[in-house]
């Protein structure tokens, strides 16, 4: 991705993912991006305002009153008209809460709040899981979709706490791709929706052994990524690979021909255009066996299957 000087803001809050910042900043200066930061209190508590500024070679606004950035008055409509694309990563569940009623306590929600409606603005939510699900915060987010903001949905796995669940900071692969499709001004597929199937379907033999193919997924990956880039609303179905989902609007994981067909039959009404890249099985066991095949049940080549 060539973002080529792109003037891009980073907001950064308080959540324990803001030490990954710097690696945001530097990944979107290397890729030819001009970065200012502007971060909330809280987020000093984890991440270094001083190497954020050597990095992008500006002061971080991180006080409204900052003598810094006051010497043109009106710094807050000044900034959000410099920028070309205005993303938040992290973003807590409470600056969420305050983007959604236009309180402008704190530096970022006042430029959030002064973001001319032409600009991009995306925000990548991060913090445990229990605070991603709860109900206050999944309305929050539904009515910042609704008002044209683009959410990065949070990666899985091992959060702080120590729990495992939806809430960690996706990978900074996710976050530039988002922000280069956020400001692509040739976004032919925007308000279409693109469903596509991608990877290898596993049929069940029994509990422990299945047949499937060495299909790697990653060109129904690609052409995702690329209708992403592109605006539309894409909807991944895959089944098992070993590369990274990429950022979609939505994402199915299948395990066998059937699930595929299921999920594919739930979806495909809604759908502008749908691309079949998954390698299907194309053989099924006519009885799955509960538990293993004993070695001296019946060869392999005896079982039946139905094409």
């Amino acid at each position: 991705m060539n973002f080529n000087k792109k003037r891009i803001l980073l907001g950064i809050t308080g959540s324990i993912a803001a030490y990954k910042a710097p690696l945001i900043v530097r990944d979107l200066i290397k890729s030819g991006a001009e970065v200012r930061v502007v971060a909330t209190s809280a987020a000093k508590n984890f991440v270094s305002l001083t190497v954020l500024e050597e990095l992008t070679h500006y002061p971080v606004i991180s006080d409204v009153f900052d003598e810094r950035i006051r010497g043109k008055g009106a710094w807050h409509i000044e900034i959000s008209h410099w920028c070309d694309a205005f993303i938040i990563a992290p973003c807590t569940a409470n600056t969420i809460s305050k983007l959604v009623i236009g309180q402008c306590d704190t530096a970022i929600t006042c430029i959030a709040t002064a973001l001319p409606a032409n600009k991009p603005f995306i925000i990548a939510p991060a913090m445990d899981w229990t605070m991603f699900e709860a109900i206050a915060t999944q309305n929050n987010l539904n009515t910042l979709k609704n008002r044209g903001v683009s959410v990065i949905e949070p990666a899985s796995g091992e959060l702080a706490s120590g729990l495992i669940g939806k809430g960690r900071l996706p990978d900074n692969e996710i976050i530039l791709t988002t922000i280069y499709s956020t400001i692509n001004s040739a976004k032919k597929l925007s308000g279409i929706n693109v469903l596509i199937t991608a990877g290898a379907t596993r049929e069940a033999i029994d509990d422990v052994r299945y047949i499937t193919n060495n299909s790697s997924g990653r060109m129904g990956f690609a052409l995702a990524s690329v209708a992403k880039e592109l605006g539309a609303s894409v909807t991944l179905i895959s089944g098992k690979t070993e590369i990274k989902a990429p950022n979609v609007d939505k994402f199915i994981e299948v395990i066998s021909a059937n699930d595929m067909f299921t999920a594919v039959k739930g979806e495909y009404s809604t759908q502008d255009i749908i691309i079949m890249a998954a390698a299907v099985a194309d053989f099924t066991p006519i009885t799955r066996v509960s538990g293993k095949i004993k070695k001296d049940f019946a060869p392999i080549s005896e079982i039946s299957v139905k094409p």
